[in-house]
């Protein structure tokens, strides 16, 4: 004899087995996002982060100068955080962001000639991140010889290759150094200046000439 088949039986069990496996998906579901270690939370570090780049526009001077100080002792790990800073709507926020930025990257510069072995000379792809190399190499060269006298150049005299790209914008950036942040800054250019990212990194204001007033004019 042929089994004769329940089909509204079939049908019923097709029912529960799907409501079964809807509801231990939404049982997993709600498992994943309640996990702290699994839900997507900022990290506290970055919310930290977050929050000193709020402070460098605080009307108080000193917050300002603490959280501009803590930002820079994070170095690298505080860049998001900085970078999303150059959005913010506060001019002075922006301008700090960008100033600190520029300082941890001179601080990364400075690490990474400290980090490099004595004993195992940087290939070409390492000192392509060094500012002047591009320079340096097509006049003097990449062979070994160049790029260990390059390196004894840099770890000497940082300061004068991270002027070579810019020399107007590094000699703001000691001035603000030493002068800091509350002195304004003001650069009065003719239409032939060229502004750079680190010059308006700086300066509070630019002022463009159609003819520059030099001094020899002013009498």
């Amino acid at each position: 004899m042929i089994p004769v088949v329940d089909c509204r039986r079939r049908l019923s069990l097709w029912k529960l087995s799907a409501v079964a496996v809807f509801t231990l998906a939404a049982i997993i579901a709600q498992l994943l996002s309640t996990s702290p270690a699994l839900s997507q939370q900022p990290e506290p570090q970055s919310a930290n982060h977050a929050a000193l780049v709020k402070q460098i526009g605080d009307d108080r001077y000193a917050v300002r100068e603490q959280a501009a100080r803590t930002l820079l002792e994070a170095g690298e790990s505080a860049q998001t955080a900085l970078r999303a800073g150059l959005a913010d709507e506060d001019p002075q926020r922006r301008r700090s962001c960008r100033r600190i930025l520029a300082q941890v990257a001179s601080a990364t510069v400075r690490q990474r000639l400290d980090s490099v072995n004595p004993d195992e000379l940087p290939g070409i792809e390492w000192m392509s991140e060094l500012p002047g190399w591009d320079r340096y190499a097509r006049i003097i060269g990449t062979d070994r010889s160049s790029r260990q006298l390059f390196l004894d150049m840099q770890k000497q005299e940082p300061a004068l290759f991270a002027s070579l790209e810019d020399p107007e914008g590094y000699l703001l950036e000691q001035a603000r150094r030493i002068l800091g942040e509350e002195i304004p800054f003001v650069t009065s250019l003719d239409l032939h200046g060229i502004l750079t990212d680190r010059m308006l990194t700086h300066n509070d204001a630019v002022v463009i000439y159609h003819t520059q007033q030099f001094p020899a004019r002013c009498f």
